[in-house]
């Protein structure tokens, strides 16, 4: 179980930060969905969800790949099948999590994905709109491209948070308190 949660955790690293020198990313995406999908295996036993979310990283992966290895327009194609699908895993994640915390009864972990999971709409939702009004009016856009990657920041750090908890919860047996 512990290697499920740190596969997870890793995975979910490497697809919410971009780290890019000109061109290259240095934390590739195809690299986290294949950690979430590893991680979501050896979790898959304590509820569906986790096999859901495993068999969507895995069909990310040769979107990413494509988009990793040719240079524009071609991932410019499939930027929105791959962000979609992304956006699903990721929810269908946060909701195994829940349902997982539930089936323990550790509410607090489950109310606290929970609160991952609206945030993570919103700014999911809020991106995409962004990232078509960038098309129209890039200088307009990109004043609300710093507030969109910091509540990302933000919004990782506390899933990270969370994760970490229920590995350490989960994983040693013992009671982690909510104040």
């Amino acid at each position: 179980m512990a290697r499920g949660f740190t596969f997870l955790f890793w995975g979910l690293i490497f697809i919410f930060v971009d780290v890019r020198i000109d061109r290259f990313e240095i934390a590739p995406d195809f690299i986290g969905y294949a950690l979430i999908a590893l991680g979501a295996h050896f979790l898959w036993q304590y509820t569906r969800d986790f096999r859901k979310a495993q068999y969507i990283a895995l069909a990310l992966i040769p979107f990413s790949l494509l988009a990793f290895a040719r240079p524009p327009p071609v991932p410019q194609v499939l930027a929105i099948p791959e962000a979609v699908l992304s956006f699903v895993m990721v929810w269908i994640l946060i909701g195994a999590l829940i349902t997982f915390s539930e089936e323990r009864d550790r509410p607090v972990f489950a109310d606290y994905m929970r609160i991952c999971r609206r945030f993570y709409a919103g700014i999911a939702v809020f991106a995409f709109f962004l990232d078509q009004a960038a098309r129209f009016e890039p200088e307009k856009a990109g004043e609300f491209l710093h507030f969109v990657a910091m509540a990302s920041v933000v919004l990782l750090g506390f899933i990270l948070w969370v994760l970490y908890a229920m590995k350490q919860e989960f994983t040693s047996g013992s009671a982690v308190t909510s104040h």
